[in-house]
Order: structure tokens, then sequence, then C-alpha cells
């Protein structure tokens, strides 16, 4: 080709036009590597080609301009999508979704069974269970996980997880999930043999979108003290005594909360005020201090609400304790008018 002008050039006896353009190195990924743009201008006459040449050029920067918006918009998702990645899960994540494993292949063993089969695909599947059963649980023995890893991060990327375990941790990892196939084989052999074992005995302890919600990045949120202290501050001059007894459940929940990886109100669910409310049964507290330290958590939350701090009260539909018919007789006992106590001790 030969050049007529700065992006103008000439091709072949007839001499027809052409634009040409080289794409800059951080724009080649968007035009497949391409490293120049060659675009006719249907004109042999250069005059002609000039004027076209002009609006050409304008498309092309136009375009440039358009790939450059697109990459550095996919370049921050990415960016972003890797500050999210974690590095690391809790037990409770790990022990769910090692039974959100046992869980889902229950259930697809239950629709395989409620087809039904017939004795050729029963003793194939008994052969083929028993054949797993042995090479994995060999695996497990041998504490050997390397095999397990293809299927665990299978299963994590359709579960919509995105974890990059460490080394050690994916071990553990890959450990715990190879030990929850090995146990779904058990209960599928048990199954064969015509044992029952129902598949709702072995519900995980996190669904999927509460684990998925464990391990999103924290929210930024209010602390502590500021969801506290815009309860205590919505009443002028509350007495001593009611802060320090509304502080206490407070405090207790804020434990519960970092125990879990929660780091401010904003992150506390649901589940997470229902394991406060069990806690306070298993220590023994009565049904009136459960129900009242509960009163007082959502009081706080609700407050907070309303005053635009936090989104949710996690705490509205929690249950306190139900009450025993002899505390509610004992509830409904009225004190002693002052004349029955002269009375009874004025004899």
């Amino acid at each position: 080709m030969k050049q007529v002008a700065e992006h103008l050039f000439s091709r072949g006896k007839s001499g027809k036009l052409y634009c040409r353009v080289r794409v800059p190195k951080k724009l080649r990924s968007a035009y497949g590597q391409t490293a120049e743009i060659l675009r006719s201008l249907g004109t042999s006459d250069v005059a002609e080609g000039k004027r076209r040449l002009v609006v050409e050029l304008a498309n092309i920067y136009k375009d440039f301009d358009l790939k450059q918006q697109r990459l550095h918009a996919h370049e921050t998702k990415r960016l972003q999508r890797s500050a999210q990645r974690l590095s690391s899960l809790s037990g409770k994540q790990v022990e769910s979704l090692a039974q959100t494993w046992v869980h889902q292949a229950l259930l697809g063993d239950d629709n395989l069974r409620s087809r039904g089969m017939s004795d050729e695909e029963f003793d194939s599947l008994t052969n083929q269970l028993e054949q797993q059963r042995k090479e994995l649980g060999r695996m497990l023995a041998q504490g050997r996980t390397e095999r397990i890893l293809p299927a665990l991060h299978s299963f994590l990327h359709l579960l919509g997880i995105d974890v990059q375990l460490g080394e050690d941790q994916e071990r553990e990892v890959s450990y715990k999930f190879l030990e929850a196939v090995v146990q779904t084989l058990d209960i599928r052999l048990d199954r064969q043999n015509g044992r029952v074992n129902p598949t709702s005995q072995h519900q995980a302890v996190l669904t999927v979108p509460e684990v998925k919600a464990s391990l999103a990045p924290p929210k930024a949120g209010p602390t502590w003290d500021e969801v506290f202290d815009k309860w205590k501050n919505f009443v002028a001059n509350r007495p001593k005594s009611t802060v320090i007894g509304m502080r206490t459940p407070w405090r207790d929940l804020m434990a519960l909360a970092k125990d879990d990886g929660i780091t401010g109100p904003a992150g506390v669910t649901k589940r997470l005020v229902t394991e406060f409310v069990d806690g306070m049964e298993t220590r023994g507290l009565s049904t009136k201090t459960i129900n009242d330290r509960l009163g007082k958590i959502k009081s706080v939350f609700k407050i907070a609400v309303a005053k635009m701090l936090l989104e949710t009260n996690p705490a509205a539909d929690v249950l306190g304790r139900g009450e025993s018919s002899l505390e509610k007789r004992e509830k409904k006992r009225l004190p002693f008018h002052y004349d029955d106590l002269q009375t009874i001790f004025g004899c």
C-alpha cells in the first residue's frame, strides 16, 4: 500500500483509497489483538477520499473511546470481584457447605427412587455405589484429597460462592467435603439395603443464601455504641438503672455476633437473634428474663430503624419463650391490698 497522506493509503492499479489507523496497545484486547484498522473509503479520488477520511477517523476514534470505557468498566468489576473474593471459611460455613452437598445429593437420590428402578438398573446402581465407596473411602482413610478438589471447586462455583482458599484451608475444606461425599454414599447404600434414612434428617446448619450472605463483605454501618446511644438519647434523662439494664443484653448480643464474625449491628440477622434467645434458655434464665431481654433488644433496633440508622429490625419477628400454665398463674396473682394485710397481721 502507498501512503497518500496521514492515515490515507492507496492500493492497486486503480488507486482505491483506504483509511488505516493503528490500534493502541491498551485497546487491542477489545479488537481481538488486531494491530490496525483498515477501512475502504470507496473512492480513488484523493480530494473525495480526504473528505471521507475525516468522517471515518471520527467514527474510529469514537469507537476507541467506547471500547476504552467498556474495558475500564470491565476492569473495575474484575477488581471488585477480586476484592470481594474471600480467602477463608469459618467452621460453621464449611460444615454447612458439606451438609448442603449431602442434602442435595440425597434429594437427587429420592427423585431417582421415586421413578422406580428395574432389577438391572438396581443392580447396576449397587455396583456403582460400592465401587465409588471403596475408592473414595480409601482416599478418605489416607487423607488424600487431591482428586476431590475439582468436584469441590465445581460445587462452590455452582453455588455462586467465590472463595480463593489458601493451601492449608483448601486441604481442610476438601477433606470435609470428601467426608460428605462418603457419608452420602453410605446413606445411599443403606437405602439399597432397604433401610430408611430420610433426607430431611440431613439439613444444613445454614442454607445456601445464608452461607453466601455470611461470606459477603461486611456492610458499612453504625457501631454498636452508636446504635445504643441512639436509643439512650431518644428519651431525655433516662434513669441510669434503665440504661444499665438495657446495656446487659445488648453487650451479650454483641459478643455473640463477634463470635460469628459480625462486626456491627447492621450485620445481625434473625437467625442470630434466635440463637441469642436459645443461648439464654441454655444458661437457665427464667422465661420472664429471656422475654424481657429480647424485648429490650427489639426496642434498641426499633429506635435505630426509626431514626434511619439501620434498614431493618432483625429482632422484630423473633419469638421469645412461651410461659407455662404455672408461670401464667403466678403472673396473674394480684398483690395483697392494705386492708388484707391489716386483717392478716393485725390479729
